[in-house]
């Protein structure tokens, strides 16, 4: 039984010998012994060509017989992925070629970066065929390694900042040795919400370098939150990496008050009013909120008791007047909150304003109100003591008085 395995797995070996030879013939020294084959070196990137010099010596002299030779490069797994046209020359025949690397028909299974440049014989004698490579030459064909690297970039802006960034290319050439990747295609993809919101293709300088300006996020299609920027070389099969991928974060735009003028600490014929100043910076500049709708809310006791929007004038101003009567507020004593939140754009932070009207003011306002009461009780009562005794003197007057004819003169 052993015996009989060791000669099955002998059968085995020798039947895969014989296929590879079939495959890849082995060089036949004896029929051409006069060929040589150099290539320029022995290393390539995907984007150089190959450099072949061949030269052999053929002689024939059976017209019945077909012979020629040819170029021909294969990969690790002896298939071919290149040849050149066929040779029928006779006697001492030299050849040179230049094979542009990106032109070859590459596997897409290739899992090595080894292939064989090799001077294919072929000959055909009635039924009697011969197929051979020679002076097999080892190459190797790899990708370049390229690196992006980005000039003013920020990873966090805040929405229609004034950005702008430069991406620069450069691929190896050599061992940490680099050289700018001009006049190549960048496809500029900008993606938010998972989906592409905007593509532009540019074109590399003399220093590798585009550049990009993100100033006008809303025409880019960028948007608050998260947002994906793909940098991908096109045509670049023959890099290790072509797709650059960065995160940049948009933010609303933060907005600003100040409180020009209030009236809570003297509430006046029950009206509250306020005027508020909006504002945000563009840039270094202080620029007024315009023409934007601002909530208002009133709270009483957790309670909504307003809800309105109001808009900012010209200037950016906020004027609010809202009479205390309307919003059934019957108790002479009450807290009060109001919130002013922006409503104005998504594009701005909510900035909420919390005003409160304390107790003690409206007491205070009470006691005012009730001094002018008896100030004015207290003249009405003077008014009508003083009518009263005119009357009463008046009458006691007509009561008196005498005529004329009733006078008599004594002297």
């Amino acid at each position: 039984m052993k015996n009989k395995n060791i000669i099955i797995s002998f059968f085995i070996c020798v039947s895969v010998i014989f296929l590879e030879i079939n495959s890849f013939p082995i060089v036949n020294a004896d029929i051409l012994p006069n060929s040589n084959l150099y290539t320029d070196k022995a290393e390539y990137y995907f984007d150089e060509s190959i450099s072949i010099n061949a030269s052999w010596f053929l002689e024939t002299d059976n017209d019945d017989i077909l012979e020629f030779l040819q170029l021909r490069i294969l990969d690790s797994h002896y298939r071919l992925i290149w040849n050149s046209s066929k040779f029928f020359e006779t006697g001492s025949i030299e050849k040179s070629l230049t094979v542009t690397i990106k032109e070859l028909e590459f596997y897409n299974d290739t899992d090595s970066n080894e292939y064989i440049v090799s001077l294919y014989h072929y000959e055909l004698e009635s039924e009697s065929q011969i197929e051979e490579y020679l002076n097999n030459k080892s190459i190797q064909i790899t990708f370049r390694d390229v690196i992006c690297r980005l000039d003013g970039w920020k990873e966090r802006i805040i929405y229609n900042e004034q950005f702008m960034f430069t991406a620069n290319f450069n691929r190896t050439i050599a061992e940490d040795q680099f050289e700018y990747l001009r006049n190549h295609t960048v496809l500029v993809s900008f993606y938010h919400n998972n989906s592409r919101v905007y593509n532009i293709s540019l074109q590399t300088n003399n220093f590798g370098a585009i550049t990009l300006n993100l100033t006008q996020s809303a025409i880019l299609g960028l948007g608050l939150g998260q947002n994906i920027i793909n940098l991908t070389l096109t045509n670049s099969h023959y890099f290790n990496c072509s797709t650059f991928i960065y995160s940049l974060q948009i933010d609303q735009i933060p907005l600003f008050y100040e409180n020009i003028e209030d009236n809570f600490n003297h509430i006046h014929q029950n009206v509250i009013s306020v005027k508020i100043y909006y504002y945000f910076y563009k840039g270094n500049v202080i620029t007024p909120l315009i023409n934007k709708s601002i909530n208002i809310c009133i709270y009483k006791s957790n309670i909504t008791i307003y809800d309105e929007n109001h808009k900012t004038n010209e200037m950016g101003h906020l004027i609010l007047e809202i009479n205390v009567k309307q919003l059934s507020i019957e108790e002479n004593q009450f807290n009060l909150t109001i919130y002013l939140e922006n409503k104005a754009s998504l594009t701005f932070t909510n900035n909420i304003i919390n005003y409160v009207v304390t107790r003690e003011i409206l007491e205070i306002n009470a006691q005012n109100g009730n001094s002018e009461s008896i100030v004015i009780n207290f003249i009405i009562i003077i008014s009508m003591i003083s009518i009263v005794f005119y009357l009463i003197i008046k009458k006691n007057f007509k009561n008196t008085k005498t005529t004329i004819e009733n006078i008599t003169i004594r002297y």
